[in-house]
């Protein structure tokens, strides 16, 4: 019996190796956005866009400093979040799954000209906090430029915030997948309800 009570402790210690192995070396860890849930807005824009993500990434902040009075994240950053990649066209296909779902435009374009180009900026901070003693905090920033063609001049930039906690502990990348889509969606939200709802818009 001991030895059969033994042989679980053992596979699963492999197969955390195996994980850990996969995870730094093999791209296994890459982070995806999982586009849904999406609430219709009440607010819809009568223009179809084209959408660029021109940007994703994640850095690792200084412990705790998601609390300081300081707006400015980066000035805290100590790194990119190791283990964590980004399929780039993954993240784009899904922040258009996001916007067909919210519906803000009429249209989201994917090949030819829009009424409106935006280009699209994720970035994501991870603060761990002291530690074991506080949970994670992923922070989501996302930033639109908006311009009209034919110009492709910006017209207007508009950012959205989001925030989710994590664990108390942060064992591998994994760790991150639910509270980076949170904190991801609560920015997208913001971002564009601020943009459905802008008076000026019509005027641009």
């Amino acid at each position: 019996m001991r030895l059969f009570g033994d042989r679980p402790r053992r596979t699963a210690v492999v197969l955390s190796m195996v994980l850990v192995v996969c995870s730094g070396l093999t791209g296994c860890s890459t982070l995806t956005l999982d586009p849904t849930p999406v609430v219709p807005t009440r607010h819809p824009l009568p223009y179809s866009a084209s959408i660029n993500l021109t940007h994703v990434a994640s850095y690792d902040l200084e412990p705790g400093s998601s609390l300081l009075a300081d707006p400015n994240l980066q000035n805290h950053i100590v790194g990119a979040t190791r283990g964590v990649d980004f399929a780039k066209q993954d993240w784009q296909n899904s922040i258009l799954a996001y916007l067909n779902a919210r519906q803000t435009f009429t249209r989201v374009v994917q090949e030819g000209q829009g009424d409106l180009d935006l280009a699209l900026r994720i970035t994501i901070f991870v603060d761990p906090g002291a530690v074991f003693q506080h949970n994670y905090v992923y922070i989501a920033r996302a930033e639109v430029d908006l311009s009209k063609p034919p110009t492709r001049l910006t017209r207007a930039k508009y950012s959205g915030f989001g925030r989710a906690a994590g664990e108390v502990s942060r064992s591998g990348p994994e760790d991150d997948r639910e509270p980076v889509n949170r904190a991801v969606h609560a920015a997208l939200n913001d971002l564009f309800a601020k943009l459905e709802t802008d008076a000026r818009l019509p005027r641009l």
